[in-house]
């Protein structure tokens, strides 16, 4: 195979230095000083038959490895999907039982069995409401983001109520 000839194309000669309302392009170095020279774009290579599925000839066969394998990552979305719907159930479960501890002890604790309630004090509210209040979420746009925001609020919630 012999190798492709190289094409020189002359380029105009320029300061390009020149000002900006001459309508020239300023600010690209010396470009069009030197001698510009244009390689030939690589030659594509058309598929062959042999290059679809694996060295086999026949478009049938092809065609149903292909319907095979679409279908095949198919399932495997769905049980992906599937699993993060677990996941989000599950994180709920966990958020949402913090959560519910939370509203127990800011209303005093189990005042049924304790006999009288356990307020938290004025500067656990306070500390409190101040998580609260810097806790920035957008729930309209499902950011994962914001499940971490959530978790380190019922952390940092859990550390001020408990104290």
């Amino acid at each position: 195979m012999s190798r492709p000839q190289v094409q020189t194309i002359p380029m105009p000669t320029g300061n390009s230095h020149s000002s900006i309302g001459d309508g020239s392009v300023s600010g690209a170095g010396n470009v069009a000083d030197a001698s510009q020279t244009m390689k030939p774009a690589r030659p594509s290579r058309k598929k062959q038959a042999s290059d679809v599925g694996g060295g086999e000839t026949s478009k049938s066969s092809g065609g149903r490895r292909r319907a095979d394998a679409a279908h095949e990552l198919a399932a495997q979305l769905t049980s992906l999907r599937d699993t993060v719907h677990l996941m989000v159930q599950r994180y709920e479960l966990n958020v949402g039982g913090s959560l519910d501890a939370l509203i127990e002890r800011a209303q005093g604790g189990n005042a049924e069995l304790e006999g009288k309630p356990r307020l938290p004090t004025l500067r656990q509210i306070a500390a409190a409401r101040k998580v609260m209040e810097e806790l920035q979420l957008k729930p309209g746009k499902g950011r994962s983001k914001d499940f971490g925001r959530v978790e380190r609020a019922v952390e940092a919630l859990e550390d001020v109520l408990e104290s």
